[in-house]
């Protein structure tokens, strides 16, 4: 006996005799249930993945926007810089960090993302008027972002020029 599945109809071919099933076993219903409930679950998986590497990439993006946008304005006449913590980092205007100032711009980190290494001079990363230089340059500036769950991180890296490069 040979069982062939043709979309909603099964053909049971028996010594000579056709017989037709209108619809579909049982059995087969449950398989091509259990393998979509397998690839849903795979698929879940990455997109979850994909989602918290995400994170870490937008925040990488935000503080590079963050640098540049200090330097522009360090450079047009508007001291500025960047303020580095675990959990955050902050934009403010003015040669230096001032908890609480109102034109402070803060960003917080999500849950899933931490600032790590810290390697600027008091976690503080400002510029010199005309130039755009990094002020009180180290090497490497930069700080590291790691994404809590998966261990992934991404070094951010200012050179002395203030070009930012993302790893």
């Amino acid at each position: 006996m040979v069982n062939l599945f043709c979309g909603y109809y099964t053909t049971v071919y028996s010594w000579g005799s056709m017989k037709r099933n209108k619809g579909i076993a049982l059995t087969e219903l449950l398989v091509v249930m259990s393998i979509m409930a397998i690839l849903f679950a795979i698929g879940a998986m990455s997109l979850s993945s994909l989602e918290r590497e995400s994170h870490l990439d937008l925040v990488a993006s935000e503080i590079k926007t963050s640098v540049y946008r200090a330097q522009s304005q360090t450079v047009n006449g508007i001291a500025s810089g960047l303020y580095f913590e675990n959990n955050r980092f902050v934009f403010f205007r003015g040669e230096s960090f001032v908890e609480g100032d109102p034109g402070n711009w803060e960003t917080a980190l999500p849950a899933s993302v931490q600032l790590t290494e810290i390697n600027l001079f008091q976690g503080t990363l400002t510029f010199i008027k005309p130039t755009g230089y990094v002020n009180n340059y180290v090497s490497p500036a930069g700080v590291t972002l790691v994404e809590t769950g998966t261990g992934k991180t991404r070094l951010i890296t200012v050179n002395r020029l203030g070009l930012v490069q993302i790893n």
